[in-house]
């Protein structure tokens, strides 16, 4: 993607970001993720620096996104969009902090109702559709494994996860191999300091063999396709060679 292609102060980076408002503008709303996405990163950042909480931080930064997204239109081009992006979550985040300290909303517009209710309905999803599109892609980087299996249904299930389970490899060997590179649990989100099978897996049917088989991988919305594809890479190796080694050792 072209936003990796060189420095964000490069003119043909700002061309590109051009190009893309010019087609949010126009209607194309699904490429306003493509636009902010080399910056959520640091939105992030700025707003954790003034607000110290990770949870606010990343309110407000979703917060500075959406304003971001319906007030793209005065975006100026002279300008560089990173600057402006992480302008309104400096902006956000200091209404947020000062709303903490005196529990007072200090207007910042003549008429901020409008926007305090907005909800675009074409962005309004969009952190759900970005975790679903790198669960998809995790999924579709293991399902040629052999015996390898998902827990549950693919289609009612939350974006921001994926249970699979892989038969002919130990559950707790896997795990232990993986995470030295992984952050993974075999366990319900809810337990993952049990080393109990997973009571929800069981619930659905799994034997504890197959729910101790299983592996739980969440999301966030800052992990990248890179950061997916590196963990799918690490454990069709690992799954490979601990399959060789158990047929060895039969």
């Amino acid at each position: 993607m072209a936003a990796g292609a060189g420095p964000l102060e490069h003119p043909a980076q700002q061309d590109y970001e051009q190009r893309l408002i010019q087609r949010i503008r126009d209607g194309e709303h699904e490429a306003f993720y493509e636009l902010i996405r080399p910056y959520e990163r640091r939105v992030f950042a700025a707003a954790l620096t003034l607000l110290r909480n990770e949870a606010d931080a990343e309110d407000c930064a979703q917060e500075a996104v959406l304003k971001a997204f319906k007030n793209i239109r005065q975006f100026r081009f002279e300008a560089k969009f990173s600057t402006w992006l992480i302008q309104i979550a400096i902006n956000e985040a200091r209404m947020r902090r000062r709303k903490q300290r005196t529990d007072l909303i200090e207007p910042i517009e003549k008429d901020p109702g409008e926007e305090g209710t907005y909800a675009p309905r074409e962005f309004a999803d969009w952190r759900g559709e970005l975790l679903g599109r790198l669960r998809d892609r995790l999924w579709e980087g293991v399902r040629n494994l052999d015996d390898v299996h998902i827990n549950g249904s693919m289609a009612h299930r939350l974006a921001q996860n994926l249970n699979i389970r892989i038969e002919g490899v130990p559950g707790e060997t896997l795990l232990a191999t993986l995470a030295t590179q992984v952050a993974i649990s075999s366990g319900a989100a809810c337990a993952t300091t049990s080393a109990e099978p997973s009571h929800v897996l069981r619930a659905i049917g799994l034997s504890d063999g197959q729910a101790r088989a299983s592996l739980r991988f969440g999301f966030h919305r800052f992990n990248t396709d890179q950061e997916v594809d590196s963990v799918v890479s690490i454990l069709v190796d690992c799954v490979t060679r601990l399959r060789q080694t158990r047929g060895l050792g039969n």
